[in-house]
Formats: C-alpha cells, structure tokens, sequence
C-alpha cells in the first residue's frame, strides 16, 4: 500500500510525532488515542464493527475492560477481516481495518515504523471512509504536546 499525497499541514503534524518519539510504546499509545479520538469525530456514523473496536481500545486503555475483552472485540474484526482484500476498497472497511489495528496497538504497542508511521497507515485507511484532516491535525498536537517521558 502506497501512502497517498497528504497536505502539508498533515505532513508536519506527522513529522512532529516522529519528533517526540523518545519512548516507541508510549509513543503508539498516544498514537492510539489520537486515533481512538479522530474515529468518534468524524461525521459520518462508524459501522457497528468500528464503533466497538475503538471503544474497547479506549476503555482498555482506562484500564476499565480486561484484556480477554479486548482480545474479544480483536478476534470479532479479525473474523470480519479475514479473507477480505488488502488494501481494502470499500470506506467502512477502512475504517473498520483501522480500528481493528488500533485495538491491536493498544494491547501491544509496537510497531516499526513508530507512531507517525502507524497513524499515516490509518488515516489513509480512515480517508477511505471520511476524511477531516484538519480535527487529525488538532488531536495530534493536543496528544502529542511534548515528547513522552519515559516511565
């Protein structure tokens, strides 16, 4: 999958989370609740599927459902997901693959490419479905203030 051409104003908005990667997991728990946040911002209403991934993430994330639950809802998407195309064509499906991998990221948060890479992979899968670059861009920097500290 080949990231598409995104603003500038997006670009930078990534480029200042790969700057505050001090710390990789606490990095892509940020980078989850950012996307946990612009998911339930967007106009158009998230299929059921995407509705139920990102909020178990946020609730596990509060430490308010186990990680049996979690791995639940995960196991629901991946049943969904399974023997669908990739990338997917279809909106909902994006957002629903987005979701899905937020729900992974929160149960273990790592990913590779660090925090700026996770969020431009789901916010081309989430674009897919509705876009709103200018809220992605108000979380972002209301997530990621500083870099995180290291606990």
């Amino acid at each position: 999958m080949r990231l598409p051409p995104y603003p500038a104003s997006v670009s930078r908005a990534l480029r200042h989370v790969g700057n505050c990667e001090d710390d990789t997991e606490a990095t892509i728990l940020l980078a989850c609740d950012v996307m946990v946040d612009y998911l339930k911002v967007l106009k158009k209403p998230l299929p059921e599927l995407a509705t139920e991934a990102i909020g178990a993430a946020e609730e596990f994330r509060k430490g308010t459902i186990s990680r049996a639950a979690l791995k639940s809802v995960d196991a629901k998407v991946t049943d969904y997901l399974r023997g669908r195309k990739n990338p997917p064509t279809d909106g909902a499906e994006g957002a629903i693959r987005a979701s899905g991998w937020t729900v992974e990221l929160v149960e273990k948060p790592y990913w590779g490419g660090g925090a700026g890479e996770v969020l431009a992979w789901c916010l081309e899968l989430v674009d897919l479905f509705e876009s709103d670059h200018e809220a992605f861009e108000k979380i972002v920097y209301e997530k990621f203030k500083t870099p995180p500290s290291r606990a």
